[in-house]
């Protein structure tokens, strides 16, 4: 099966893009939302404040580093969900009675003042999740050293120059600006996801707890991620918004809300695949894995 827990994967999604390795899309549309998502492999890697930029406190709740592997690949949403997008689900049957979230802005930026639940009540009706923590990190790394810092390589001031599109991601400089940007308008990261920085910062799938880190040690963490039923736990925020300052645009910055329609807060869905599929595993030897793991046992 193509995508794990689907059972009716091929009425839900639509191929956008060739498929890579072992039948895999780089990119798939739902037909639900018409959301794009994007293919991001398994992997090991370092999450934490590491090398952190001398001029910025990192804040103790971004240490110590912590060894995590991330089991399984998993298309994450190319652009935070829009406004467009969630006018469709609040038109649907699911999305009766939904409170939250912005509904002034243009189709095309992201939707924020989302509550937690009902960011994961939308994730829920297209067939998706939102992202632990460690998901979000390891896609705004996208595969760099554990030294990077930005998720471009890049301080926000020197994205334009060096990738072109439309100027440094929106973020506070000093006055405000009016809102977040239009989703995409902006360089994405390696991956090919974009607004991993700036514009509207993103609710995560964990509860916070600013001893996680601690508590999480091992060496490596598998898919971690701090489970809360409780609908009023404070979740983890990543990613910095227009009106915060870049230090929390930092790929290891970490902050939390426990309001219901905080400002700035946008969110996007991941969805894991039945298989790994790792940084630079030759095509070939991802299949004989992935035969081998398909066997009885």
């Amino acid at each position: 099966m193509l995508l794990d827990g689907w059972a009716d994967a091929a009425s839900a999604y639509t191929v956008a893009v060739e498929p890579l390795a072992k039948g895999l899309p780089r990119r798939i549309r739902r037909r639900a939302d018409g959301g794009l998502m994007v293919l991001i492999p398994s992997g090991v890697f370092t999450m934490g404040r590491g090398l952190a930029d001398a001029r910025f406190d990192a804040g103790p709740d971004a240490a110590p580093d912590v060894q995590v592997e991330i089991s399984r690949a998993y298309f994450m949403d190319e652009t935070e969900v829009t406004h467009a997008q969630w006018a469709r689900f609040l038109a649907s049957k699911d999305g009766q009675g939904v409170g939250s979230g912005s509904r002034d802005g243009d189709g095309s930026s992201p939707v924020t003042g989302v509550a937690f639940e009902d960011a994961r009540r939308f994730a829920t009706w297209v067939g998706c999740r939102l992202p632990t923590e460690a998901q979000w990190e390891w896609a705004a790394r996208a595969g760099r050293e554990q030294a990077a810092i930005w998720p471009y390589d890049l301080e926000p001031d020197d994205v334009a120059g060096a990738t072109g599109p439309s100027g440094p991601p929106r973020y506070w400089t000093g006055s405000f600006a009016d809102g977040p940007s239009r989703v995409g308008r902006y360089a994405p990261v390696h991956w090919g996801v974009f607004d991993l920085a700036g514009n509207a910062s993103e609710l995560c799938r964990d509860a916070y707890a600013p001893d996680f880190y601690q508590r999480a040690l091992g060496s490596p963490r598998v898919d971690p991620v701090c489970e809360s039923e409780d609908a009023s736990a404070p979740r983890v925020v990543r990613g910095g918004s227009w009106f915060e300052d870049r230090r929390d645009l930092r790929v290891f910055a970490r902050s939390s809300t426990a309001r219901s329609d905080a400002r700035g807060i946008g969110f996007r869905c991941v969805r894991e695949v039945a298989w790994r599929l790792r940084v630079g595993v030759p095509a070939a030897e991802e299949r004989r894995r992935a035969t081998e793991d398909e066997r009885p046992r």
